[in-house]
């Protein structure tokens, strides 16, 4: 068996400090994946053991949890007291690998105390990106 070791550097920089994660093979198709602050989970890439999640599908919970996180910073700033939120976030990959994402849809829904009318938009808008494409739904 030949071994061989390599190295990938992917580099974005967008602003601000840079921040390093790392993703280590733990056999088969399951990884640890620890984030910059220093949190460690399981990502299985094999849906048919499915041990815990899939890369794909925490592209989608943090696409929803990076909206959720806007709507509450924009609410507060707003003094708006938001009782509830949740953004469901959808999709539809391609048939043939690499299974990318071909369309996106977030849907999200909450209630404040007194929104503005602002505020009430901000709480049921929904998003579709489908081909690089963005749509927002006013």
């Amino acid at each position: 068996m030949a071994r061989f070791k390599f190295h990938l550097l992917l580099s974005f920089h967008f602003g601000g400090g840079m921040q390093s994660g790392s993703v280590k093979w733990i056999g088969e198709q399951k990884f640890v994946a620890t984030s910059p602050s220093g949190h460690a989970m399981t990502v299985d890439s094999d849906r048919a053991s499915n041990t815990a999640p899939g890369p794909m599908e925490l592209l989608l919970l943090a696409l929803g949890a990076c909206t959720a996180t806007d709507v509450v910073i924009i609410l507060e700033k707003k003094r708006q007291k938001l009782e509830s939120l949740e953004v469901i976030c959808s999709g539809e990959r391609a048939a043939e690998p690499p299974a990318v994402w071909t369309k996106l849809e977030m849907r999200r829904g909450g209630k404040a105390r007194h929104p503005t009318q602002r505020g009430q938009v901000l709480l049921r808008r929904g998003h579709t990106q489908e081909n690089g494409h963005a749509f927002v739904a006013l």
